[in-house]
């Protein structure tokens, strides 16, 4: 008898988008025929990287040590940049390389937050040379569409929790948040404060964050741009106190002052 394969696609998102009651009702659900099929092979995926890791470690999961965990990195930038022009291509849309390079300076190396950018460019633009004004209204109409749900993240902080999100959205995709910068840059004065701000936003219907380790990151880059965008529209946001209110602006990248809306 042959074997077969299943995959399911941003598995985390059961956890994350319904309630804890039902989410494990579906997953009890799932387990139980899943332990039925010896002959097919599962593969998980998600993009979020906490909460996926509790569906296979956490003792409570219905699928408690039920898979090996793998983490695959990013797809080589020469090949999605290939991938993307030669997808473009097909719909006689003509990226050059400045704007390709701009295009991967606000998408990053995430293949998910690539693809996002990459549909909304698709669907913003005409055939012909696309430049910086088509990646401009891609990049509007994208962080229009994040900022429904940002919004409620943002209104349902504490006060705390904002700090903590303002700051992480500076500098690197990852950010060390137990170091003495981290404390001053966010206002916070303990690792204890700054670990109990970021745990509502690891998993639930708040899930924004992802953390490894001692290193926390934004899910989705174009949320990290959406709080960027915001902070830049309305300063008052920003901590005060710390002596390093001034790096806000100076550790935003120049060109996004002209591609933020």
């Amino acid at each position: 008898m042959e074997t077969a394969d299943g995959f399911f696609d941003e598995f985390p998102e059961i956890v994350d988008r319904l309630d804890e009651k039902s989410s494990s009702h579906l997953l009890g659900v799932l387990r139980g025929e899943m332990q039925r099929h010896d002959r097919i092979a599962y593969l998980f995926a998600g993009s979020a990287r906490n909460s996926l890791t509790d569906l296979f470690t956490a003792p409570k999961s219905a699928f408690y040590r039920s898979a090996r965990l793998l983490e695959v990195g990013p797809i080589p930038r020469p090949d999605m940049a290939r991938f993307i022009t030669d997808q473009f291509a097909k719909g006689s849309r003509k990226l050059d390389v400045g704007v390709l390079a701009a295009f991967f300076s606000l998408a990053g190396d995430n293949p998910n937050d690539l693809q996002q950018f990459a549909y909304h460019l698709w669907a913003r633009s005409s055939p012909g040379a696309l430049g910086l004004a088509q990646l401009s209204t891609a990049l509007s109409t994208l962080l229009a569409e994040i900022g429904r749900s940002a919004e409620r993240v943002i209104e349902e902080a504490t006060p705390s929790q904002r700090r903590v999100l303002f700051a992480l959205a500076l500098g690197d995709d990852e950010r060390e948040v137990f170091g003495h910068e981290f404390l001053e840059l966010s206002g916070l004065k303990t690792h204890q404060a700054v670990n109990k701000a970021i745990t509502p936003f690891l998993n639930g219907a708040l899930a924004v964050l992802d953390k490894k380790r001692s290193k926390v990151r934004f899910r989705e880059r174009f949320m990290r741009l959406w709080v960027v965008s915001r902070v830049l529209r309305n300063p008052r946001l920003l901590p005060t106190g710390t002596g390093h209110e001034g790096q806000w602006v100076q550790m935003v990248r120049p060109h996004l002052f002209e591609l933020l809306p």
